[in-house]
């Protein structure tokens, strides 16, 4: 299904130009509101991106199915409903785009935050495309092979739908069991993480880099 629109989440950057150079990578880093989004971002920020990359972050506003769709009309039943759950994502979507961006700003790095209305799948490849990314990076969320056939993997579906390279973060065994630990403290405060960001497992491997 193709984007219906794209936000540039406005996040004031100090870091000189906003536009990336051809003699630079453009880095789009796909987060969402889980634990292992964050792992993700932590790890490219720490371990992966140089300080003359231009950064894109992407994320795809949470919607329901009917909401994104052309009916008029979304699962509970009514237009007003349907405003009010696109306007409780597209608040999500900026705060959380806000929080990383942030970070970037802090550590002096250029870079873009954009929020995206669609199929997330299909939406990240296609402005992953539009943007002519050098490289992409997502997060892993490790689910079994039973849920993978069920539900299906954002990660894997970038790498194989992607033009550029996919890294796909992978948490070893124990940041896999800090990060579900923290997850699981989180919820019984009544803190919610979105387990749906990226609808499924991740790939194993890395794409071509």
């Amino acid at each position: 299904m193709p984007v219906l629109s794209t936000e540039e989440v406005q996040v004031i950057n100090t870091n000189q130009d906003l536009g990336s150079a051809p003699s630079k990578r453009t880095i789009a880093i796909a987060v969402e509101s889980s634990k292992f989004s964050e792992h993700a971002f932590n790890w490219a920020v720490e371990n992966y991106l140089r300080p003359d990359d231009f950064v894109i972050l992407l994320n795809v506003q949470h919607q329901t199915a009917a909401t994104v769709g052309t009916s008029g009309l979304d699962a509970f039943g009514g237009a007003a409903d349907q405003e009010l759950f696109a306007a409780y994502g597209k608040k999500e979507s900026h705060e959380l785009l806000t929080r990383y961006a942030t970070v970037l700003g802090e550590k002096q790095f250029q870079f873009r935050a954009l929020s995206i209305v669609g199929q997330t799948k299909e939406a990240l490849v296609h402005k992953v495309q539009e943007l002519n990314a050098t490289t992409v990076i997502v997060g892993s969320r490790g689910l079994n092979k039973v849920s993978l056939s069920l539900l299906g993997s954002t990660s894997d579906y970038l790498a194989h739908h992607c033009h550029c390279p996919v890294l796909i973060v992978k948490p070893t065994v124990a940041e896999l069991k800090a990060i579900k630990g923290a997850s699981h403290a989180a919820a019984e405060k009544h803190e919610v993480f979105s387990e749906e960001g990226f609808t499924g497992s991740p790939a194993s491997i890395v794409k071509v880099l």
